[in-house]
């Protein structure tokens, strides 16, 4: 009889413990879904900041982009015009200089020509 007293005992225990776990567990599990719950809350806000706030900048942020496409194409186009110029300027600056030799050229010679005929000149 008293085995079965001390087993009921230990049973009331064992009872009186998987309660208070229990209630424990249970208090977590409230505070746990609670948090959840305010975590959605503000997930809802963001999304509600995404679509009426992100959508428009990104609207804006595209057409910022396609503007500064179209003014680098046009520096693009101006970058390729200078070059072609100065390509252009760059012939032209050899041709004067080729002139500018060739002019330098005829004049030595005709000032030789003219030193070595008034130097002979004088020899007669």
């Amino acid at each position: 009889m008293e085995s079965v007293h001390t087993i009921n005992i230990e049973m009331d225990i064992l009872v009186r413990t998987l309660w208070i776990l229990l209630v424990i567990v249970g208090g977590l599990l409230t505070w746990v879904l609670f948090r959840v719950v305010l975590l959605l809350k503000d997930v809802d806000e963001l999304m509600t900041v995404a679509r009426f706030e992100l959508i428009p900048t990104m609207q804006n942020v595209q057409l910022i982009s396609e503007h500064v496409e179209g003014i680098s194409a046009k520096a693009s186009a101006s970058v390729e015009t200078l070059e072609k110029n100065v390509s252009a300027a760059g012939k032209g600056v050899g041709k004067v200089k080729d002139m500018t030799n060739s002019v330098l050229g005829g004049s030595g010679s005709f000032l030789g020509g003219l030193i070595r005929s008034l130097v002979s000149g004088k020899k007669k």
